[in-house]
């Protein structure tokens, strides 16, 4: 039996890394895509940059008084090329950010009528590059309000961390799941560990379930499957062949997939540097990359198997392809009722159907490795090998009678779902 799983196995790694479509949706397109939106995302960002430090920014004062030559100071100091000009030069389109300072500026702050200070953005076209340079003036603007306030408060004798910062803030977040109290620092990177992983392998069930369907139902379209029932092969190992082939197969594009994305944050190192938590994507734990590659293991080989049983059932590639996607997209659904719903809030029915499905376990697991909890590690393994095994004995009976040449399901322009 071994050597008829090792024949099956062989020929369909081979089938599949000959197959063209394989090779480029699978393997290639991400080892593509996402290099080059990481790219995109760097390089834009960096041009962004590199505009800012090189644009001229055009300062009007109409008022000419302290505060304004306070605000033409920070600006200066904030590392820009700043100019004074007068009111004509805003009728050219030279300069990067105008800064209009209005007459009676300090007085009316003074006062407390709250000037307007009005700011001019020229860029080329509206793009990913030019939002960034758009959100410039008012951060900078910001930034100065909070600093003349701090310049009126000192000159009046206050601290002005009596204003603006009276008192520190320390939240914890009780998580009833978990048990126990978090801080909210900690919690972020908690959050951005635990969608963004699964995400990544959650996409990878999905094309493992694409592969087996559409595979199979190639094999039957064509009536190779139809030539393989006939050689003495133990239909046993016929199934079990196809599953670890598949297995190995999504192994690879697993191995795409982790080398794309990679360099998708190294190549967008300069723009993912700005976002809180992402750079803690890094530094997930070992053990629980291990465990989880183990438990997204018994996931593929389970989604292999569902994808055999889904492929029985196909007249034609393309039906397959129907019936996978109507799967694929519960699947989906499925996960974003666990990354959106507060679970510990369901009725427990429903809970328990929740995690009665194996794919319950791809972001739950994680979740709870991270904080050294691994039951629902154990739990998520054991109902995945329950499943898979249910799976198995349901083909293994198909595959051993000869309705699995002669199980259809017809999918017309105008009718689907028939039954011959």
């Amino acid at each position: 039996m071994m050597r008829g799983v090792r024949d099956i196995l062989v020929k369909e790694v081979k089938e599949t890394f000959r197959n063209p479509r394989y090779l480029i949706f699978t393997i290639l397109f991400p080892l593509l895509i996402y290099p080059i939106m990481g790219y995109m995302f760097g390089f834009s960002f960096s041009a962004a940059q590199e505009t800012i430090s090189k644009g001229t920014v055009l300062v009007v004062d109409l008022d000419k008084s302290s505060f304004s030559h306070l605000l033409t100071d920070y600006l200066k100091e904030s590392g820009l090329n700043v100019i004074e000009s007068d009111p004509n030069s805003l009728n050219n389109t030279e300069y990067l950010i105008a800064i209009i300072i209005p007459k009676g500026f300090s007085e009316s702050i003074l006062n407390g009528s709250q000037p307007v200070l009005k700011s001019r953005v020229n860029v080329g076209s509206i793009s990913f590059m030019t939002m960034s340079i758009v959100s410039i003036p008012q951060s900078i603007l910001e930034g100065f309000k909070k600093y003349i306030g701090s310049e009126i408060l000192i000159e009046n004798n206050i601290d002005p961390r009596i204003i603006y910062d009276p008192f520190r803030i320390d939240t914890l977040v009780y998580v009833r799941e978990w048990g126990r109290l978090v801080p909210q620092p900690q919690l972020s990177m908690y959050i951005m560990n635990i969608y963004i992983w699964p995400w990544i392998l959650f996409g990878l069930i999905i094309s493992i379930l694409q592969i087996s369907t559409v595979f199979l139902s190639e094999e039957k379209e064509q009536k190779t499957l139809e030539i393989l029932l006939t050689l003495p092969i133990d239909r046993k190992a016929i199934i079990l062949g196809k599953i670890l082939g598949s297995s190995i197969v999504a192994i690879s594009a697993t191995a795409s997939y982790i080398v794309g994305f990679v360099l998708y944050i190294v190549l967008g190192s300069t723009f993912f540097s700005m976002v809180d938590g992402f750079t803690e994507i890094l530094n997930t734990p070992l053990h629980a990359i291990i465990l989880m590659s183990i438990l997204f293991f018994l996931e593929l080989l389970f989604t292999a198997s569902l994808g055999l049983g889904i492929a029985v059932f196909a007249q034609d590639t393309k039906a397959a392809e129907s019936l996978a996607g109507s799967f694929a997209m519960p699947l989906m659904l499925l996960i974003l009722a666990g990354s959106m719903l507060d679970l510990e809030s369901l009725p427990l029915i429903v809970k328990y159907i929740y995690y009665a499905i194996p794919y319950s376990y791809m972001i739950k697991a994680f979740e709870h490795m991270l904080l050294n909890d691994y039951s629902y590690f154990i739990f998520g393994s054991v109902i995945t090998i329950i499943w898979l095994i249910i799976m198995l004995f349901i083909v293994s009976k198909i595959f051993s009678s000869e309705k699995l040449l002669t199980m259809r399901v017809r999918l017309w322009k105008r009718r689907r779902g028939v039954k011959e």
